[in-house]
C-alpha cells in the first residue's frame, strides 16, 4: 500500500512501505465557480457604476447650460416714479440679451454712489414702486434662487441665479462698464429659470466677499430698483 510520505518541488510523492517511490502526481489549483461568478459580478457592478456617474454627469451639464429660447432681449430701467429711484435720483437702463454664452447684462447707470462698486441682484418679484428701502425687501422678495444654491460669486456655477456682477460707478456716479464680462449661464429670459417679471435692485456696498459668504448677508440697503420687461430690440 503506498502513503503520502513527502512533498517535494510542486508535486507530492506516494511511497511504499518498502520505501520505493511510485511516480508523482502533479496538485493544480482549479477555481471555485462561486470564486468566478463573484469576479464577474464585481466587474458588471463597477461598469453599471462608471456608465451612472457618467450620465449623471451629463444630465448637470444640460440642466445648467444654457439654452436660448424666444426672447431676445429685455430692459430694466430705473424709472424716477419709483420711490427709491426718485430719492437716490438713480436712473438709467440695464439691458438684458440673451447670448449663446448665457444672459448678459448691459449697465447704463446714472446716479449711482460715486468712484465704487456696489453689488446688484436678481430678486424673484417685480416688487412695488412704492416701497421705501425700508419695505422694498418684502416686496421684491429674496434673491432669485430656483436651484436652492448658497451665495457666491458671478463667475461661479454653485451660485444663486440672481446673483449678477457688481455695477462700478466712475467719478460722475455713471456705470463705468457697458456690459459684463461673464454673461450668466443659470438663468433664462423665461420659464422657471426665467428673469421676465423679476426685479434688479443695486445696493449700496459692494459684494466683495461672494466667495466666502454663503448666507449673502452685509450687502447694505437698497437705493435703485428696476423691473424686467420683455423689448423686440435692446434700443426700444
Amino acid at each position: 500500500m503506498s502513503n503520502l510520505r513527502s512533498r517535494r518541488g510542486g508535486y507530492d510523492e506516494l511511497s511504499d512501505d518498502d520505501g520505493e517511490t511510485d511516480l508523482p502526481i502533479l496538485q493544480t489549483s482549479i477555481s471555485s465557480p462561486k470564486t468566478a461568478l463573484s469576479k464577474k459580478l464585481g466587474m458588471a457592478i463597477f461598469l453599471v457604476s462608471v456608465i451612472c456617474i457618467g450620465l449623471i454627469t451629463a444630465l448637470i451639464v444640460v440642466t445648467t447650460s444654457h439654452v436660448s429660447g424666444d426672447i431676445g432681449y429685455a430692459v430694466c430701467d430705473f424709472v424716477p416714479v419709483f420711490t427709491l429711484n426718485s430719492a437716490n435720483k438713480v436712473g438709467g437702463r440695464i439691458t438684458l440679451v440673451d447670448t449663446a454664452d448665457g444672459v448678459e447684462f448691459k449697465y447704463n447707470i446714472t446716479g449711482l454712489m460715486k468712484s465704487r462698486k456696489q453689488a446688484v441682484f436678481l430678486h424673484t418679484y417685480a416688487g412695488n414702486a412704492q416701497d421705501d428701502a425700508s419695505r422694498l425687501v418684502n416686496s421684491v422678495g429674496p434673491v432669485f434662487n430656483p436651484g436652492n444654491s448658497p451665495h457666491g460669486c458671478p463667475t461661479s456655477m454653485r451660485r444663486r441665479a440672481g446673483d449678477i456682477p457688481d455695477v462700478e460707478a466712475d467719478a460722475d456716479g455713471r456705470s463705468k462698464s457697458a456690459s459684463t464680462e461673464h454673461p450668466s449661464q443659470l438663468i433664462r429670459m423665461e420659464g422657471d429659470w426665467g428673469v421676465i417679471g423679476r426685479s434688479i435692485v443695486i445696493y449700496d456696498k459692494a459684494d466683495d466677499n461672494c466667495g466666502d459668504n454663503p448666507q449673502g448677508i452685509g450687502m447694505g440697503s437698497p437705493y435703485g430698483l428696476c423691473q424686467i420687461v420683455v423689448r423686440k430690440s435692446p434700443s426700444e
